[in-house]
């Protein structure tokens, strides 16, 4: 009997012994789990965080209405990107959208944040005024060698960038410093760029031996005056907006010299040549008005004014292929025979017109023609209502 209980008792310790190792090693193996869950899970966190961010590419001036792109990069690649926030430190300066798109609202400086997480970048952008025009008050100035002259120059609009530079093209006839003092060097001509770096404008300057005492071209009219002595120094491009008209004098030694002059104005350039001028006393305006229609590109040749000679004319934008020239006798407009539309060979003064259309008597505008036809409708009606109401009530 008490060899049986042993013997059970053994067996009885087993299974206890049994169970209690498969006990512990379940808890085991689930508690190893738990801790691989939970390392996985902060692994996650931690792949999901941003740890810096890296500023691509982005431009940090900008002018008065222009928009940007602000890159960056978040490190590590895999991290959240709806993280990233921008922010601008003076909105009116300078916005900023959830994208990085820049927007340059007025002129100013201000700084944009980028913030995720906890990393903070920042870059600052400066909103410029952009240059509209360089003015000078003069474009064309006579010197004689050694004498000095200040350029005067400003930028518009006036709250743009007001940084001037200056540069001679041929500095053995007249040099300029970074202040715009002109240096008269030798006899010859040569032309002095100012510009700010957006926008530039040039000066012609004829230095010559035989210039009249202290000259200057302080409000110039027309260049012909220009005294020159013996040897003509003619320049190379004449500004319609600052040189009104080129007189008899100035032609006449542009025909003797046999060289020729460009006139340059708004949306066309004019060539004359020298030895095509047949009769100098005919001045040449230089101010053409260009006039878009419904039929096509209108301007008006010298005024009206009879031609010196022959001249070339370069118009910027064409807006058709056959040029007419507008006959005042005839009360119509002539198609004339045109090599080259875009580099026009005129020898008549008078109102011109560039055009697709064909043109031949002077052309009425339909609306005046319909007035006129229901005027003249009416007149019509009412002399037969009244010739005709005596039968009305017969």
């Amino acid at each position: 009997m008490r060899r049986y209980f042993y013997r059970n008792l053994k067996t009885i310790v087993c299974i206890i012994s049994i169970v209690i190792v498969f006990g512990i090693s379940e808890n085991l193996c689930q508690a190893e789990e738990i801790r691989e869950d939970y390392e996985d899970e902060k692994e996650a966190e931690i792949s999901s965080q941003i740890t810096d961010i890296e500023i691509l590419e982005y431009d940090d001036e900008l002018y008065v209405g222009a928009t940007g792109d602000l890159r960056v990069k978040i490190v590590p690649e895999s991290a959240d990107k709806s993280n990233v926030r921008y922010e601008s430190s003076n909105e009116n300066i300078v916005t900023v959208n959830s994208d990085g798109e820049i927007k340059a609202i007025s002129k100013g400086s201000a700084t944009i944040t980028i913030a995720a997480d906890n990393v903070i970048k920042q870059v600052d952008i400066n909103v410029k005024v952009k240059t509209k025009a360089i003015n000078v008050l003069n474009n064309y100035v006579v010197l004689k060698p050694g004498e000095r002259y200040r350029i005067e120059a400003s930028v518009s609009p006036e709250d743009a960038e007001q940084l001037l530079s200056y540069k001679t093209m041929d500095a053995s006839v007249a040099d300029v410093d970074v202040e715009g003092n002109v240096i008269a060097n030798n006899s010859g001509a040569t032309t002095i760029i100012v510009s700010n770096g957006q926008m530039s404008n040039s000066i012609n300057v004829i230095v010559n031996e035989d210039t009249a005492d202290n000259y200057r071209y302080r409000d110039p009219v027309n260049i012909g005056s220009v005294e020159v002595g013996e040897i003509f120094d003619c320049p190379d491009v004449v500004y319609a907006s600052t040189v009104e008209c080129l007189d008899a004098e100035f032609l006449y030694k542009l025909n003797k010299s046999g060289k020729s002059v460009k006139i340059v104005g708004e949306g066309y350039s004019i060539i004359i040549d020298g030895k095509k001028i047949k009769n100098f006393k005919n001045i040449f305006y230089t101010n053409i008005n260009m006039v878009k229609t419904d039929d096509g590109l209108e301007f008006e040749i010298n005024k009206g004014q009879k031609l010196c000679g022959e001249i070339k004319l370069e118009l910027d934008d064409l807006n058709g292929g056959k040029l007419y020239l507008f006959n005042d006798e005839k009360d119509k407009y002539e198609l004339l025979d045109t090599d080259d539309i875009a580099c026009l060979t005129i020898t008549r003064e008078g109102k011109y017109i560039i055009t697709d259309k064909k043109l031949g008597a002077k052309t009425v505008n339909l609306k005046y023609i319909l007035i006129g036809s229901a005027g003249l409708g009416a007149v019509v009606l009412s002399i037969y209502i009244f010739s005709a109401k005596r039968y009305w009530f017969w």
